[in-house]
C-alpha cells in the first residue's frame, strides 16, 4: 500500500519544470509563482505522508560542516522545504536556534510538520522572503529540478 501510494505521488509530481527529461512531453516550461505544483487535492497530503525521510547521514555532514567553523547555529533557510523533512531535523536534531522553511508551495506547507522553532513561509527561491545575513547556513534538498537553472 504505502509503494502503491508513493508511486501515485510521484505521478502527480513528474510536472516538466525547466529540465529535460523523457518525463516531459510539453517541453521547456517554468512554474510561474501563482502555480501550486502541490496544488491538486490531496497530492501535498499524500506527499507529506510518502515522501522517503532523509537519512541520519546527511544530518550528520551538515553537523560536520557546521562542526568546521563554516556556519554557526543560528538561523538555518530550509529552500524548497515541502513538508519539512529538512527543517524539522535542523531544529530538532542539529539544534538550530531557528529554522524557517521557504516554499513556493501553501499547500505544502499546510501539511508541514509543526515544531516549535520552526517557521513556515510561502516563498520564491529567487527572492528569499528573509533578511541579507539572516541565515547561518541554507539548505536546499531535492529540490534543485524544480529551480530554473542552466542545463
Amino acid at each position: 500500500e504505502v509503494m502503491e501510494g508513493s508511486a501515485r505521488v510521484m505521478k502527480q509530481l513528474m510536472l516538466c519544470t525547466g529540465r529535460r527529461s523523457p518525463l516531459c512531453r510539453r517541453g521547456r516550461r517554468t512554474l510561474s509563482m501563482s502555480e501550486d505544483p502541490f496544488g491538486h487535492e490531496g497530492q501535498a497530503e499524500s506527499y507529506a505522508v510518502y515522501r522517503p525521510k532523509y537519512t541520519g547521514e546527511i544530518f550528520e555532514r551538515i553537523s560536520q560542516f557546521v562542526d568546521s567553523g563554516k556556519a554557526g547555529r543560528g538561523t538555518a533557510v530550509d529552500v524548497g522545504t515541502g513538508s519539512g523533512q529538512v527543517a524539522v531535523p535542523l531544529r530538532e536534531a542539529l539544534r538550530f536556534d531557528s529554522v524557517i522553511g521557504v516554499d513556493r508551495s501553501a499547500e505544502q506547507l499546510s501539511h508541514a510538520q509543526k515544531a516549535g522553532g520552526v517557521e513556515y513561509i510561502a516563498g520564491d527561491a529567487y527572492r528569499l522572503p528573509v533578511g541579507d545575513e539572516t541565515a547561518s547556513l541554507l539548505t536546499i534538498a531535492q529540490t534543485m529540478h524544480w529551480l530554473n537553472l542552466p542545463l
